[in-house]
């Protein structure tokens, strides 16, 4: 019998700074997969992806470019959040395999806007094996304790699921190019950069949608800064988050904690 070709899928990554990096890092692991190129507008970010990369890897200051590259199967997007909007009215045309850093976007009109530009140019990303594929990396629901609890539930171990509530503690956000992360014009805001994967656990549970959301917060600035959103969904099912951070951000130059008072005596709050 003749030997089945094995199949490279080809990738390039849009970004490469922390989470750029990340996904180079872990497509490496793949059998099967292999990263041809990258694009970044900061040179230094692309020599940490080129040091990653084969040798005859494509490393470019201008994600259009990728375009022009012959035999590209998936497009990685983890560019800054802002950025999304921009690069997706351009790539989604192209019919590529597509995989977006979470949030999709950091406002509601520019994820419809993506929503309409994906039914006119990938119709087919929601049949399998349909056509090219449009997916949002939410990776929680992937954990490994995650994904034992969803087939607990799904199981129905837990009988009917009235109300899920996720706590987290953590450390601010980690520091990235520019400091981008801090500012809510540039993530979305708290509620989108970070408790999106929250929402999605919630409605991958409750398997509903919510339809409406209330928020609590407080921000102290020698304790932790905690914002408890909640949702409602159709069926009277109950989501609840607590998000806690310390009110400390990492200085610039190493592991330290430094308040932000700057920020809020100007009302420049980075939430």
């Amino acid at each position: 019998a003749r030997k089945r070709q094995k199949m490279t899928l080809t990738f390039a990554v849009i970004g490469t700074g922390a989470m750029g990096l990340e996904h180079i890092r872990n497509l490496k692991l793949v059998e099967g997969v292999k990263v041809i190129a990258v694009a970044d507008s900061n040179s230094a970010q692309r020599d940490e992806a080129a040091a990653l990369l084969d040798k005859d890897a494509k490393i470019l200051d201008d994600y259009k470019a990728l375009r022009e590259i012959e035999g590209l199967d998936v497009l990685v997007i983890a560019t800054p959040n802002y950025h999304h909007i921009e690069i997706l009215r351009e790539v989604v045309p192209w019919k590529r395999h597509l995989l977006v850093e979470k949030p999709l976007c950091t406002t509601i009109q520019d994820c419809y806007e993506v929503r309409d530009l994906v039914a006119e140019h990938m119709p087919q990303a929601e049949v399998p094996n349909g056509g090219p594929v449009f997916w949002v990396g939410m990776e929680y629901r992937y954990m490994p304790p995650i994904a034992k609890l969803l087939d607990v539930v799904d199981g129905g171990a837990l009988g009917q699921i009235h109300m899920v509530h996720i706590r987290e503690h953590r450390f601010p956000f980690l520091l990235k190019i520019d400091n981008w992360n801090r500012f809510s014009a540039n993530t979305g805001g708290t509620l989108v950069e970070k408790c999106c994967h929250f929402w999605d656990l919630m409605r991958r549970i409750l398997r509903n949608q919510g339809n409406r959301v209330c928020l609590q917060s407080h921000l102290n600035l020698t304790l932790v800064r905690r914002s408890t959103p909640g949702s409602q969904s159709q069926d009277r099912s109950r989501g609840l988050v607590s998000t806690c951070f310390p009110a400390f951000a990492p200085s610039l130059t190493r592991p330290s904690f430094t308040p932000f008072l700057d920020l809020v005596e100007n009302q420049n709050t980075p939430w």
